[in-house]
C-alpha cells in the first residue's frame, strides 16, 4: 500500500470510527465528538476537498477542547488532517519527505490515533472499532 493511501486510510478510519459512535459524556470534549458524528455523513469522502476541510476543522475543534492528557495526540491528528485537507499529491516530490504533507511522521500519527481511540473509549464511553 502506498504511503499516501496508508495515511488516507488511517485518517479516514479514525474519522469514520468517530463518526459511527456517539459520546456518552456531557462535557464539551465528548459533545464535540457527538457533533462530529452528526456531521459525518457530509465528510465521508476525503477525496472531496470541502469534506476534507470540514473534517479538519471539526478535528481541530475537538483537539482544542481535548483534556490535557490527550491534547498532544489530538493535535497530532488535527495537524495531519489540516495537511491532508490542503494536500495535493501532484505537488509531492516522492524524494522529498517535506513535500509529502500528511505522510510525515506516520509512526507518530499512528500512535496518536491509537491513543485518541483509547482515550475516547475510556472517557466518553465510546468504542472506536
Amino acid at each position: 500500500m502506498s504511503r499516501t493511501k496508508k495515511i488516507t486510510v488511517l485518517l479516514g478510519s479514525t474519522a469514520l470510527a468517530l463518526s459511527l459512535t456517539a459520546c456518552g459524556g456531557g462535557d464539551e470534549y465528548c459533545d464535540l465528538i457527538e457533533e462530529y458524528e452528526a456531521n459525518a455523513s457530509s465528510m465521508e469522502d476525503m477525496a472531496d476537498q470541502d469534506a476534507a476541510v470540514d473534517m479538519a476543522e471539526e478535528t481541530r475543534a475537538i483537539a482544542d477542547a481535548a483534556p490535557d492528557d490527550i491534547a498532544e495526540d489530538w493535535n497530532t491528528v488535527a495537524d495531519a488532517m489540516d495537511k491532508l485537507a490542503n494536500f495535493d499529491p501532484e505537488d509531492a516530490d516522492m524524494e522529498d519527505p517535506d513535500s509529502m504533507g500528511p505522510l510525515e511522521n506516520l509512526d507518530e500519527l499512528e500512535q496518536a490515533g491509537t491513543n485518541v481511540e483509547e482515550h475516547v473509549q475510556d472517557n466518553c464511553d465510546v468504542s472506536l472499532n
